[in-house]
């Protein structure tokens, strides 16, 4: 085999082995919450609307992150923002011991992590998020008002 050709062959094989990465990253399933443990989260938030934000319970909390765990992923997406005709989306805000904070909000079939969409087929998980969610609405308008109302 000649240099030019052995180098062909090595320029090709490098390729496909690029394509084979990006694709694999693309679409394999992923668990972004998998390393979540219930004592680094600190509290965690739903916002709703122009309301401001509300504490969830304990055992909601408890709740969503065990479901937030069990959460799989594919490749990213932006079609959510295209089919999302909501006024306000369930988002939760998870306050983490590292001084960090985490927005999800359950859209399905999408999860939108920091306003990053991913591809998400978990119905059950993603409906369960969503009506740890709904359960705090009427609580919410009760309790407190619209930014901007008197």
């Amino acid at each position: 085999m000649t240099d030019a050709r052995r180098r062909n062959v090595l320029i090709a094989a490098a390729a496909a082995i690029l394509l084979a990465f990006i694709l694999i990253r693309e679409f394999w399933p992923g668990k972004p919450f998998a390393d979540l443990k219930q004592d680094s989260v600190i509290s965690v938030d739903v916002s709703f609307g122009t309301y401001p934000e509300y504490q969830i319970s304990g055992a909601d909390q408890e709740r969503l992150t065990g479901l937030l765990q069990t959460i799989t992923v594919t490749k990213e997406s932006d079609a959510y923002k295209q089919l999302s005709a909501k006024s306000y989306s369930d988002i939760f805000i998870l306050h983490l011991a590292a001084d960090r904070d985490i927005s999800v909000e359950p859209f399905y079939p999408y999860l939108i992590i920091d306003g990053t969409g991913y591809q998400c087929n978990d119905r059950d998980a993603l409906d369960a998020m969503s009506s740890i969610y709904d359960s705090y609405i009427d609580v919410i308008r009760q309790t407190s008002k619209p930014a901007g109302s008197h």
